[in-house]
């Protein structure tokens, strides 16, 4: 569980990097950690979320926009979004 962790962690951490808004510089992307608030601090859009979440979906065949248990609490960080993650890949109930 703890491999899935760290890749899918880095799979966030360089989606981030390709797709940084452009008020945003490399400096503030490498100060992002795990607790981070992705929306309220700009790093990113609605828009840019659902694209993180399809890619995710897509990598690691889940389904996370239908999920039933599916709430924004769920993704408001890069902790949030892999325990989702992985939870969801697990079968269990956040």
């Amino acid at each position: 569980m703890e491999s899935l962790k760290k890749e899918v962690e880095k799979s966030i951490y360089e989606f981030l990097k390709l797709n940084k808004k452009k008020d945003k510089t490399e400096d503030d992307l490498s100060r992002i950690n795990n607790s981070t608030l992705l929306i309220e601090d700009g790093y990113l859009d609605s828009i840019k979320l659902v694209e993180l979440l399809t890619t995710l979906e897509s990598k690691y065949s889940i389904e996370i926009l239908d999920y039933e248990d599916f709430d924004v609490e769920h993704v408001r960080t890069i902790d949030s979004i892999v325990n989702l993650v992985i939870t969801i890949k697990s079968n269990k109930k956040v």
